[in-house]
């Protein structure tokens, strides 16, 4: 089972929705504005039938089906019928919305799938107020540039992960609480007109690359 946090970019309304590999396999995983989706994705930037999740040998994958708007996988444009492999904290994006990866199962027979282990912070150290910095304080101790993609706080580098406006800097604080709440180590880095989540990185896996799949890739479809 793959687990997504679906959030909504302008309402910063958010919801958790569930695939199993059943419901793939016996051709489910769409997601667009159409009721029929599995995922639906109510505005008009979305095409009706926009993209795929699909499962092969173990694996998901996220598939553009030649979508109208187009879609990203993190920060890599995702081009039609191209299969992006997917791992825990992947951020695809398609018109207004944020869909975060939070949960794939490991596959114990494959390599990059080998269970990692994660420290648990304790309990007084698992506080957002004590993790969030001001852009200005990073930028003057040398951490954070224009090119920047990744930093260190308290030997821990971190790796950058979803933005929002400042409106909606209390979701980023709920979902930067519950990642340390989880055991994983994560900063608010605060800029003047948006938030920033920073995680650390997941150095054992490889990064999110576009990839070939087994055959059985799902044909474009009519938006």
């Amino acid at each position: 089972m793959i687990k997504f946090i679906i959030i909504d970019d302008q309402t910063g309304e958010s919801q958790e929705e569930k695939l199993t590999p059943e419901t793939l396999i016996q051709g489910g995983g769409l997601i667009g504005r159409h009721p029929s989706c599995d995922i639906v994705l109510n505005s008009p930037e979305v095409s009706r039938v926009h993209g795929r999740i699909l499962y092969r040998e173990g694996q998901y994958y996220f598939t553009d089906l030649g979508s109208t708007g187009g879609s990203h996988v993190n920060k890599q444009e995702a081009s039609t019928n191209e299969n992006f492999l997917l791992k825990p904290n992947d951020i695809i994006r398609i018109g207004g919305f944020i869909l975060l990866v939070k949960e794939v199962p490991m596959d114990g027979n494959s390599a990059m799938h080998k269970p990692q282990k994660v420290p648990v912070l304790p309990l007084e150290s698992c506080q957002i107020e004590q993790l969030i910095f001001k852009v200005e304080e990073l930028k003057s101790q040398g951490l954070l540039n224009p090119s920047t993609s990744e930093f260190v706080v308290q030997g821990k580098r971190l790796a950058e992960g979803l933005s929002f406006s400042q409106r909606f800097r209390q979701k980023a604080l709920e979902l930067c609480q519950a990642e340390l709440d989880a055991g994983k180590f994560c900063v608010l880095v605060e800029h003047s007109d948006h938030v920033t989540i920073w995680q650390e990185e997941q150095l054992d896996e490889p990064e999110n690359v576009a990839q070939n799949i087994p055959t059985g890739q799902a044909q474009n479809r009519k938006k």
